[in-house]
């Protein structure tokens, strides 16, 4: 699929998501068309004369196209839980601290030749900014960063497949942690950066933001 960045890995990033995204639109004309359609019936009965309520010829005259719509707004809420698929959003409108910076700005920055890629969390150190590729492209000026902030949170994952029988199977759990990176602009906006299971390039990542931010930077490590 082509899309405006040049930069591979922000074009990636876009790509991942976009699918997820056009699926969501899709389900969510449906479910609008589903609604639609059941308030237009029930409108049209109050103003013919309907001697019932509102709320009573929605829920008993046209309840079909209100439960589609119902379980429609379900799926979507939980595909875009899982696919998070709002992402798309912000590669095709990256999110950016003060100023706000165009597609070609920030690739222009993510190829060049003095950037440092950081590829276990998705990050790249530009010589004027910041740019994540993990939660979307999220953009922002070192001299912009009041805070930046990592938080962690464990999960629990069963290991293999549940059987037939689960009353006489032990179940075995393998725990993970995911690590949360969020910039806090000095206008007091909070943007990801980073979210994932890998911590490799954290320390370098710490040890370059405070070498460019200065000693104005807070720095939170919260578990």
């Amino acid at each position: 699929m082509k899309t405006k960045y040049k930069n591979k890995e922000l074009q990636k990033a876009l790509s991942f998501n976009m699918p997820s995204l056009i699926l969501c639109i899709i389900l969510s004309f449906f479910m609008m068309l589903c609604f639609g359609l059941s308030l237009f019936n029930t409108a049209r009965e109050i103003v013919n004369g309907s001697e019932h309520g509102f709320i009573y010829i929605l829920c008993h005259d046209h309840p079909i196209s209100l439960a589609f719509g119902i379980v429609l707004l379900y799926w979507i809420c939980v595909w875009d839980l899982f696919a998070e698929s709002l992402y798309a959003l912000r590669s095709l409108r990256p999110a950016c601290g003060n100023p706000r910076f165009s597609v070609a700005e920030i690739d222009a920055q993510a190829d060049h030749p003095d950037t440092v890629w950081f590829p276990a969390c998705a990050v790249y150190a530009a010589p004027d900014m910041i740019i994540g590729t993990n939660c979307g492209t999220t953009a922002v000026t070192y001299s912009d960063i009041a805070k930046f902030r990592i938080t962690s949170r464990t999960y629990s994952r069963l290991r293999g497949y549940v059987t037939l029988f689960p009353l006489f199977q032990k179940h075995h759990y393998r725990e993970f942690t995911v690590y949360t990176l969020t910039v806090t602009t000095k206008d007091h906006k909070r943007l990801y950066i980073y979210k994932g299971t890998a911590t490799a390039d954290l320390p370098k990542l710490k040890a370059l933001l405070l070498e460019k931010c200065g000693s104005d930077l807070v720095w939170e490590d919260s578990k």
